[in-house]
């Protein structure tokens, strides 16, 4: 059974599979559930792009984005572009005879005013359904019996999460970003940041374990919090519904 992943929205979580996508949500004292079948593209040209080293990249992260709705990673990878951007092709050129506050403080203050309210809307209103969705993945990841108990736990830090992948692309266009021009080191970095997030590779995973664990701190200071049992519950209740459909399909 191959189970893909997840996201976390607003008090509602959903989980997905090659063939499905399972969303559960709180409303009152109930837990509704729903499901759909994953749209496939029809597009050979568009699958045979998405097997092609280091060309797959780009093309799986964009479609990981529409495919998920993935609103908060869009906006994360934004804010991180931002900060490049400025970097890269205005503080250079700053006349700073004609400014009389702190240039740097004065071009990053917006980036850092965007990045804190993001910090913390994930933080008070996704943090919990987030955690809560780590927690559930982490235990049928290490082939656990998905109990109410043993979700409790797991830890609410996640490997897969799409915040890792973020981190590995934008340090890796940071250091490109250097010695190549700005829009070759995009493409580089998320070729390049991709394979290594995906690599099963001894040799990537030894070199990615940095990254991780800058991604790791990230998910939970800024990202994950602390679910409460009727999130957990949320997330059990969408991760056994696309279980329970997957096992369906196979008989």
């Amino acid at each position: 059974m191959n189970i893909l992943g997840g996201v976390a929205f607003f008090n509602q979580i959903s989980f997905f599979s090659k063939n499905y996508r399972v969303t559960a949500r709180k409303k009152g004292d109930n837990i509704i559930v729903t499901h759909s079948i994953s749209k496939k593209s029809s597009d050979s040209n568009l699958n045979k792009l998405y097997e092609i080293p280091f060309m797959r990249g780009a093309a799986r992260v964009l479609s990981m984005i529409l495919r998920t709705k993935a609103t908060v990673f869009l906006l994360l990878f934004i804010v991180g572009l931002e900060f490049l951007l400025d970097f890269f092709f205005v503080v250079p050129y700053l006349d700073y005879s004609y400014i009389h506050v702190k240039p740097i403080g004065m071009i990053y203050l917006p980036d850092v005013a965007m990045l804190v309210i993001l910090i913390l809307f994930l933080k008070v209103f996704i943090g919990k359904y987030h955690g809560a969705e780590h927690m559930v993945f982490n235990t049928y990841s290490e082939n656990k019996t998905l109990t109410l108990d043993n979700v409790k736990k797991s830890s609410r830090v996640s490997q897969r999460c799409g915040s890792n992948l973020v981190i590995f692309i934008l340090l890796f266009s940071f250091l490109f970003a250097m010695v190549l021009p700005f829009e070759i080191s995009m493409l580089v970095s998320l070729s390049l940041g991709y394979e290594i997030f995906k690599s099963k590779r001894k040799t990537a995973k030894m070199f990615s374990q940095l990254f991780y664990k800058v991604g790791g701190l990230f998910q939970y200071l800024f990202f994950t919090s602390r679910p409460s049992t009727d999130q957990l519950e949320v997330a059990l209740a969408a991760f056994n519904k696309l279980v329970e459909l997957e096992n369906k399909r196979v008989e």
